[in-house]
C-alpha cells in the first residue's frame, strides 16, 4: 500500500467517510473498497511526482464525483430490482 501525501489525506478521509454508507451493502463492499484503494494509490503517485496537494485534492475529488454518480445510480437500480 502506498502512503498519500498529508495534503491529500484530507480529501481521502472525506471520500472514505462518504463511501462508508455503501460498504454496508454486501454486494458493493469489495468494489467500494477497491475503488477507494485506487484513489489512495493515485493520490500517493501524484504526490511522488511532486504535484501540489491542492491539485491532488482537486483531481481525486473530480474522479470520485464521477464514481459517486454511477454508484448512486447503480444502488438505486439494485434497490428497485
Amino acid at each position: 500500500m502506498t502512503t498519500p501525501s498529508n495534503e491529500a489525506a484530507g480529501i481521502l478521509a472525506q471520500i472514505k467517510s462518504d463511501l462508508s454508507q455503501f460498504e454496508r451493502e454486501p454486494e458493493l463492499r469489495n468494489s467500494v473498497k477497491d475503488h477507494y484503494q485506487h484513489l489512495e494509490n493515485l493520490a500517493a503517485s501524484l504526490g511522488r511526482l511532486g504535484i501540489d496537494g491542492k491539485a491532488i485534492d482537486h483531481h481525486v475529488s473530480q474522479i470520485f464525483e464521477k464514481y459517486r454518480v454511477e454508484l448512486v445510480r447503480n444502488v438505486g437500480r439494485l434497490k428497485r430490482a
